[in-house]
């Protein structure tokens, strides 16, 4: 049986970027695209009748979700806007918001905050990097906002953090 149907217009841009991504070449040029074909395979399915209706509407929200995530995940040490966010998953601002707030209830600001958070915890639980180096890598502002944010969170200063992880590591690796 042979279908026939329109590409969505998200659609020939994710394949034109997953293009453009193989084009560049590189590791994570590869994960960009292996992502964007997923998309476009997914509308395909949805396409030729695979997913029941009731599931058309989650399915989307899963992939966009599965997106926004490994662009933030990707980025995590960089500065994220909503703009450039939009530009690279062919998403609006309002439907990246929407889907956002749906799924973990939360702006993008704060989602990406709290990503940056875990990124400065693994970083500070597993080197030995200054805590103002990891301030710094994870790009949330100044160190004194990285230190109240980080205490907000995790209900300590990253040092104490750091202490208190280390410790009980070591006392693990005693018991083994």
């Amino acid at each position: 049986e042979i279908f026939a149907f329109d590409l969505s217009d998200s659609s020939i841009g994710y394949i034109r970027s997953a293009a453009a991504a193989c084009e560049r070449g590189g590791d994570k040029a590869h994960r960009d695209a292996e992502l964007l074909v997923g998309l476009v395979f997914n509308e395909v399915m949805e396409n030729i009748g695979f997913y029941r209706e009731s599931e058309k509407a989650d399915r989307n929200d899963d992939r966009h979700i599965n997106a926004i995530e490994q662009y933030i995940n990707a980025n995590v040490f960089n500065k994220i806007t909503m703009k450039d966010l939009s530009r690279h998953i062919f998403l609006s601002t309002r439907q990246i918001s929407r889907i956002i707030f749906a799924e973990y209830g939360c702006s993008l600001s704060q989602l990406v905050k709290s990503k940056k958070l875990d990124a400065a915890e693994m970083l500070i639980m597993n080197t030995d990097i200054v805590i103002s180096a990891v301030a710094s890598q994870v790009n949330i502002g100044s160190d004194n906002y990285f230190y109240a944010v980080f205490k907000q969170k995790y209900g300590m200063s990253p040092l104490q953090y750091r202490k208190k992880y280390k410790k009980s590591s070591e006392n693990d690796n005693e018991n083994i």
